[in-house]
């Protein structure tokens, strides 16, 4: 049963890239680009009005079986029917036939979504009379997130319609300058993504909000002294981080903000927050499950958690042979799993850190790309210096935070 469960979860992995292979080679869709090219092209429809963006509700969950077994070829359906549910028990003990494909997470679901609705914008704009070739100038499909020339907008909802998926019309934009895609919000070519604070629970999400204020304040000129000296009161602890840091463990300042202590290689010192995690180890087996003391045991506990890569490898056989594991060519690593903080009681802890150059800022040259070209970025957590420079960012630290810019 271990083994059939493994193979299970490995195969519709194997399918889904086989799908990711056919997105590639049919419509040259690469999802690990796909995002990027959509937020672009967003930006186009928001400053020209040539593109409109269109989102599903519930899309992965709209991708009838029906639907599935008229467009694919009959080899893959043979996959499908190996890795889909086909019935689940409900509490009364009835069983009830499941008219989805399957749900999202399940290794082909995204893959699946993104070359059905790929090949429906490809079909209306032959129907059209539109160029279809380049996912990246003439239109863009990310799983539900689609973009599409403003004059095939209303026909391709009319034919989703028609394959039983709904437009979401309050995520959906085709007219005016505003347009969203990816998590990205555009208005007549400019960015205009907020900054959403959702708590200010925790010394982290103190700094993060303060991260991302300061940010913002730096692209949009907009100076928040006041803000961020209110949000200061919040913070336990004022631990000052440089810039490359992550955006939750300090303060993120410019050198100028902060006197670093030297260790004996002259690199600056410093100290940051970090979430403490709380693990627990999976058993391999029973015993080893009523040794470390659980009242429960999931023979597939450990295959699905190993699949995820968060088993690790040790030098020694870390258990006999015998049990399920009897026949298996390897040593069985262990493998854990990091709990959820579901009561808000996290845990932080105090690290000291050392890095050579304080005002670095990445390992990517962010001051010399190229702005006619889309990249993986966003204005708050990786690649802010599309919007603003670095040096605008520290001369807007320094008056949030009530000194004369240098």
């Amino acid at each position: 049963m271990l083994y059939r469960a493994i193979a299970e979860h490995v195969d519709a992995t194997a399918l889904g890239a086989f799908l990711e292979t056919c997105l590639h080679k049919s419509f040259g869709i690469s999802l690990e680009t796909q995002a990027e090219w959509n937020r672009e092209l967003a930006r186009v429809g928001s400053e020209t009005g040539a593109f409109g963006t269109m989102d599903q509700i519930s899309a992965s969950d709209s991708i009838w079986w029906s639907l599935v077994q008229r467009i694919m070829p009959n080899n893959i359906l043979g996959y499908m029917r190996l890795f889909r549910c086909e019935r689940t028990v409900l509490p009364s003990g009835v069983e009830m036939d499941l008219k989805m494909v399957s749900t999202m997470g399940n290794g082909f679901t995204f893959p699946l979504q993104t070359l059905i609705f790929a090949c429906a914008v490809r079909s209306v704009y032959q129907l059209m009379g539109l160029q279809s070739a380049c996912p990246k100038t003439q239109f863009g499909v990310f799983g539900d997130d689609i973009i599409v020339r403003t004059c095939a907008y209303n026909f391709l909802a009319k034919m989703l319609s028609k394959l039983g998926f709904q437009v979401n019309d309050s995520k959906s934009f085709s007219t005016g300058s505003f347009r969203e895609s990816c998590g990205h919000d555009w208005y007549a070519g400019h960015f205009v993504r907020g900054v959403y604070i959702r708590s200010l629970e925790t010394t982290q999400d103190v700094y993060s909000a303060i991260n991302r204020l300061n940010r913002w304040s730096a692209m949009a000129e907009v100076r928040l002294n006041n803000t961020i000296s209110f949000l200061l009161r919040f913070a336990e602890r004022k631990h000052r981080v440089p810039f490359s840091e992550a955006i939750d463990c300090g303060i993120q300042v410019p050198f100028e903000l902060t006197r670093p202590k030297l260790d004996d290689n002259y690199w600056f010192t410093y100290r940051k927050v970090v979430r403490q995690k709380r693990q627990r180890q999976v058993p391999r087996t029973l015993e080893e499950s009523r040794a470390l003391g659980y009242a429960h045991y999931n023979e597939y506990g450990w295959g699905v958690t190993y699949l995820g890569g968060f088993a690790r490898s040790e030098e020694r056989p870390l258990i006999d042979g015998g049990g399920a594991f009897a026949t298996l060519p390897f040593n069985i690593p262990r493998a854990f799993l990091t709990l959820r903080d579901v009561d808000g009681s996290t845990r932080i802890k105090v690290v000291r850190c050392t890095i050579p150059y304080w005002d670095w800022h990445g390992p990517k040259g962010l001051m010399s790309f190229d702005w006619s070209k889309p990249f993986n970025y966003d204005p708050y957590l990786s690649d802010p210096f599309r919007f603003f420079s670095y040096g605008s960012w520290r001369r807007t630290v320094a008056s949030n935070f009530g000194i004369s810019p240098s």
